[in-house]
């Protein structure tokens, strides 16, 4: 069986946590997407970027937010990469500079998590058929804000919108595929600056600290990045966290027409996609933190709360209902085969 991007659920908790866990003597545990309290006030997050593009947002600013999400700004980050062998010098360059572009943003609004950057390694191998950028973060616990405890009830918060890092990524892998089908006017705001009308976004990883900033400010319990698995996934793992089941409202979930369209494009389904810039907020007064949110300039919506016991569940326009499960793969990669056969 082939696979692409992070592991599956399953497959990380028995051959990769089960495994490595035995070492860590301070018995944290991070999860597949998740922080690690070291010693009670260091906090690490990583973030892993399986297809290093130069649109949306980057693995080292990725980390960054999530740390931040797990209350710490970063006080050091590590970048490590691995390239295809045949890749040129000019995209390792490229990935790089959209990697110092987001940190430098965050310099810009006074955000920890740049000062100390730590190139790793950077390799090359046959194996690997996209670059993959992969960052940690390390920063000092309730630096940015502190976690509450999630109560049956809460409500849950969106802001962003779902699948947009990964159509951001297929419109710049599959460009050409896309405008054949769709006008250059429709997708410029997800095609790269490269192609004419495309629009480079480099304020996206500051506008996400900027969230993440605000929703702390209003009265956050917790807040968590999306990512690989899209909000699906997002949502699933803020259950965990909190061990509770929660029911959200398909139709609250925000996502772009240009999202759907290039999804049914490539047949892979957009609530499960990439979605680094995404953020689920859970929260006592959903109402009162929406509202703070909008007198801050960032656009939020409730979409679901959560419920006592553990079924974690989507109702759907048709008031069916989807069961969500732990993350198990990303449509983008179930695009990328899709788009051999288009």
């Amino acid at each position: 069986m082939t696979r692409n991007g992070r592991a599956p659920e399953t497959i990380y908790t028995r051959s990769f946590e089960k495994i490595l866990g035995k070492s860590c003597a301070s018995g944290a545990k991070a999860g597949n997407c998740g922080s690690v309290s070291l010693s009670g006030r260091i906090i690490m997050d990583s973030c892993c970027d399986s297809y290093g593009g130069i649109s949306g947002i980057s693995a080292p600013a990725g980390a960054v937010l999530r740390l931040a999400c797990s209350g710490a700004l970063a006080s050091g980050l590590a970048v490590n990469a691995v390239f295809p062998a045949d890749a040129e010098e000019r995209l390792v360059k490229s990935c790089m500079r959209k990697c110092e572009e987001d940190l430098e943003s965050f310099r810009k609004i006074s955000i920890s998590g740049a000062e100390e950057v730590f190139p790793g390694e950077l390799s090359f191998s046959e194996g690997a058929g996209f670059p993959v950028i992969t960052a940690s973060a390390c920063g000092t616990a309730g630096s940015c804000y502190t976690k509450k405890k999630i109560l049956p009830g809460y409500g849950i918060v969106m802001t962003g919108f779902a699948g947009w890092q990964g159509t951001l990524r297929l419109a710049e892998r599959y460009e050409e595929k896309l405008l054949r089908h769709y006008s250059r006017d429709f997708l410029a705001p997800v095609l790269p600056a490269r192609s004419g009308n495309g629009v480079e976004d480099t304020a996206a990883a500051a506008n996400a600290m900027k969230v993440v900033r605000a929703a702390a400010s209003a009265g956050a319990a917790e807040i968590s990045a999306c990512g690989s698995g899209g909000v699906y996934a997002g949502l699933w793992e803020l259950g965990k966290q909190a061990g509770l089941g929660l029911s959200a409202i398909l139709a609250a979930i925000p996502v772009r027409q240009e999202t759907i369209e290039v999804s049914d494009y490539f047949n892979c389904d957009p609530y499960v996609l990439e979605s680094l810039g995404t953020f689920l907020i859970a929260c006592e007064d959903a109402e009162f933190l929406t509202e703070e949110l909008a007198r801050a300039g960032v656009p939020a919506v409730q979409i679901g709360s959560f419920t006592e016991g553990s079924d974690r569940v989507v109702i759907g326009r048709e008031e069916d209902r989807r069961f969500l499960t732990p993350f198990a793969g990303d449509s983008f990669y179930t695009a990328c085969e899709n788009a051999g056969r288009i």
